[in-house]
């Protein structure tokens, strides 16, 4: 599926997706759903494979169900071991210690919405970067955000928790993929794009330069580094 850029020249894989805090955030995401799917399969007496499963479930069924839907070839939940790592962990957090105390179910919740949130932008972004319109984009957003815990939910046999009766998962991934729609839109940059853009250019400036000129490279560098010792306040060469 062909890539595609918005505004003025903003690539929504660049935007969210390739930047490696953001990656963080996204595996820790994983494995705090990882955590809340094990606290479910703490209360319904699972055993070690049931925690496995649903934590698996839980933490990579949305991204999973959105690279499929993308022909994104290998989903990027088994495009290394981190994925999978940080989905069991999660759940064999839950299975070693009790996390279904109120101050623990607060957290992991207050976690999960957040983990929600990122899920949505980074689905919406990804799918605008891979040519989806803007509905089916927003819709696929969401679907990475609160897929996980749907298939959690039927696999254990229980309503949804996205249709009601508990924090508005739904509505808070709807909002933020909205947002992320209208930021890669309206063309703003992201300071990791802008820097990629910086070195690109800097590196086509000095290929230009060395067509024209093969020693002119050297010579732009070498007034870099004298522009840098005349700046005041900066270090002299010993000796």
């Amino acid at each position: 599926m062909a890539r595609r850029t918005y505004g003025s020249g903003v690539d929504p894989l660049e935007l969210l997706i390739t930047n490696d805090v953001l990656r963080a955030m996204d595996l820790l995401g994983v494995f705090v759903m990882g955590v809340a799917a094990g606290a479910l399969a703490s209360r319904l007496n699972f055993d070690a494979v049931g925690f496995a499963i649903i934590g698996i479930a839980a933490g990579l069924g949305g991204g999973i169900v959105r690279d499929l839907i993308l022909d994104y070839g290998v989903p990027a939940a088994f495009s290394g071991p981190w994925y999978l790592a940080c989905a069991l962990g999660g759940a064999a957090f839950s299975f070693t210690i009790s996390t279904d105390g109120p101050w623990w179910r607060r957290l992991v919740t207050v976690l999960d919405i957040a983990a929600m949130g990122l899920w949505a932008a980074t689905g919406t972004a990804k799918s605008l970067g891979y040519g989806l319109d803007v509905l089916p984009a927003i819709l696929l957003g969401v679907a990475s955000a609160v897929g996980g815990g749907v298939i959690r939910d039927v696999l254990v046999g229980r309503i949804p928790a996205v249709f009601g009766g508990g924090p508005l998962y739904a509505t808070g991934a709807l909002v933020t993929a909205v947002l992320t729609w209208l930021v890669v839109a309206l063309g703003l940059p992201s300071p990791a794009g802008a820097h990629r853009r910086r070195r690109r250019l800097a590196a086509g400036r000095c290929r230009g330069l060395a067509a024209v000129d093969p020693a002119g490279p050297q010579r732009m560098a070498g007034d870099d580094v004298r522009r840098a010792a005349e700046e005041p306040g900066a270090p002299h060469p010993q000796g």
